[in-house]
């Protein structure tokens, strides 16, 4: 059975019979596989109805019922033209050629189907556009008969323009020509004539002509049987009749009916193209079967006559010339591909067309989205793992924090502890070096009257010149042990024995970090300040003083006590002029660094 997606049909269903052509395609390359016709009168048909369920059964029967079909519409029963239009864009050509094709339905008051597609510039048309024109109802009668036969289907097809596409594809060397050629489709009950040049059909009409005039013809003749009800015509020349004949009178009336279709078109075409004569015909259809009508034709019509068509097994079968042009625009190959289907019929076949794509496409989605899942699952299950070590190794590392902060605590206990002997051991190293120092830098009349760390001075200032020892605070009680025991007080805590009811703790003993110097220099009237200065320099060039500079004022009050002997010697003298000074000198290297946290905050 063939499948739609290689395989393409063209039914066209005539009065004679419906014949049908099969092609499919191999990569880019569309072949001819099959071309049948289904005979009416074997068969017994009578009414429509049963001719398409004849035609369904028998496509069936074939293995064609899938295949992508294409019917056939008389060419009589449509309209179509070429209009040469200002505009070149889509959607404005669009609306154009709606208008146009309103304007061309304009005289009746049924509704029309309409499609367009624009032509090769040529033939003195810049930019021409083919519209193709028929009436809704008439279309929509022969959808019904498809749908009560169940003969599926894709598109409905002029047939004359389906016998123009079918010729290029038969003679693809001349379909471009600029010379204008007539082709002939000459059916059993209607004929069509195309005036056809530079890839554009300039003139498609019908002819009073049909191919029955023939039979009819060959059944009168002289010694024909009344038995015969089908005569051949292959049986007969058309040269070798009598110039009376019936025969000769039918072909005369072809000829006619050619010439006023020339006519016609000439009488309606641009003046470029209305004086060039015809260069060839060819004929197609059951009537050009007729032996000798070509020959005939060409002698009458004084032109080339041919016979176009498909070859079937070697044999050129040209009343399958419509078929095959059908066949050509299921497969998306025609030269034309004008569609007549309703916008609703054409939009619901469209749909049915994209149905597999579309569930294609959602099975793609969700294997995508499967694929997707099970990944972030996988990422998932991964990220999960290596945070599950991760908060191992934070809770191993809240665990190591922990011992660190007491092995910090115990050793900050440690430093405290040794901190009263470092104090102690270098308070007089301090002291020695500091007296030493101030007495290097100063000069013959200078001298230094006070020295005392920075603590000290500024606790005897605020308590307007009386120390008093510091109180602390007894620590909290020990906690109880492990099975209820009262531990061991340490070393610190033995502040709380009535014993020793006050003891300085090792957090509140006073770590010097600057020293207060005081004392007078020679008073010098041009400049007063220039042995201070002299005397902060040499502090700060040595080795155990870093920004030596001199108190504020704010910082000597209150500590009046320290000149107050040497101003009443210096009332005795009234003649000695003398500057005093107060200098504050941080040590350049400290000997303890201040503790980080407080006495309470400490661990036992």
């Amino acid at each position: 059975m063939f499948s739609g997606q290689t395989h393409y049909l063209g039914l066209d269903i005539g009065s004679s019979g419906p014949k049908a052509v099969v092609l499919r395609r191999r990569g880019k390359v569309v072949e001819l596989t099959a071309a049948e016709k289904l005979d009416i009168a074997e068969e017994g048909i009578l009414t429509e109805k049963e001719l398409y369920q004849s035609v369904r059964d028998w496509l069936q029967s074939r293995g064609w019922g899938k295949a992508q079909l294409v019917l056939g519409v008389p060419q009589y029963l449509s309209t179509t033209l070429v209009s040469d239009f200002p505009v070149a864009q889509a959607a404005a050509l669009s609306g154009v050629v709606d208008y146009e094709a309103r304007q061309l339905a304009s005289l009746s008051d049924e509704a029309f189907v309409h499609d367009y597609q624009p032509l090769p510039a040529g033939c003195g048309r810049q930019r021409p556009v083919l519209i193709g024109l028929c009436r809704e109802q008439t279309l929509r009668e022969r959808l019904r008969l498809c749908a009560e036969a169940g003969l599926r289907h894709d598109g409905l097809a002029m047939t004359g323009l389906a016998m123009v596409s079918a010729y290029c594809w038969c003679h693809p060397e001349t379909a471009r020509s600029p010379r204008p050629v007539l082709l002939l489709d000459l059916g059993k009950d209607n004929s069509t004539a195309v005036v056809f040049a530079g890839g554009q059909p300039l003139f498609v009409g019908s002819l009073l002509f049909s191919a029955e005039r023939f039979q009819q013809a060959m059944a009168a003749r002289p010694g024909a049987s009344k038995y015969d009800e089908k005569p051949s015509p292959a049986r007969v020349n058309l040269s070798d009749e009598a110039p009376h004949s019936a025969l000769l009178a039918a072909a005369r009336q072809l000829e006619t009916e050619i010439h006023n279709a020339v006519e016609h078109w000439r009488n309606q075409e641009q003046a470029e193209m209305a004086s060039v004569p015809i260069e060839q015909v060819y004929v197609c259809g059951g009537g050009s079967q007729l032996g000798g009508l070509d020959a005939w034709l060409a002698d009458r019509l004084e032109s080339q006559v041919g016979v176009f068509g498909p070859l079937v097994g070697g044999v050129r079968r040209p009343e399958f010339a419509v078929a095959l042009g059908l066949a050509l625009q299921a497969a998306g190959e025609a030269e034309f591909r004008l569609s007549l289907l309703p916008a609703d019929v054409a939009w619901r076949l469209q749909r049915e067309r994209r149905w597999p794509w579309l569930a294609a496409a959602l099975a793609l989605v969700a294997i995508v989205l499967a694929g997707l899942e099970a990944s972030w699952w996988r990422r998932s299950s991964r990220e999960l793992a290596a945070h599950q070590v991760r908060i191992e190794q934070l809770s191993q590392c809240g665990n190591d924090i922990n011992g660190i902060e007491q092995l910090q605590s115990r050793r900050w206990q440690l430093e405290a502890e040794l901190l009263p002997l470092v104090v102690t051991g270098n308070q007089a190293r301090r002291a020695a070096a500091a007296v030493g120092l101030l007495g290097q830098s100063c000069a013959d009349d200078d001298w230094f009257i006070y020295l005392a760390d920075e603590a000290s001075y500024h606790a005897k200032r605020e308590s307007g010149g009386k120390l008093s020892a510091p109180r602390v605070p007894a620590p909290a009680a020990p906690a109880a042990g492990m099975f209820g025991a009262t531990a061991e007080p340490a070393l610190g805590d033995r502040a709380a024995s009535g014993e020793f009811p006050v003891l300085l703790s090792v957090f509140g003993l006073p770590c010097s970090h600057a020293y207060v110097a005081a004392g007078y220099t020679p008073l010098q009237a041009e400049q007063p300040f220039e042995p201070i200065r002299n005397l902060v320099r040499k502090l700060n060039a040595g080795p155990e003083f870093r920004g030596v500079d001199q108190l504020s004022e704010q910082d000597r009050m209150g500590r009046e006590d320290i000149f107050r002997p040497w101003v009443a010697f210096f009332q005795k003298l009234p003649e000695a002029q003398f500057k005093s000074f107060s200098f504050r000198l941080p040590l350049a290297a400290p000997d303890v660094r201040p503790l980080p946290v407080a006495a309470e905050e400490m661990g036992p």
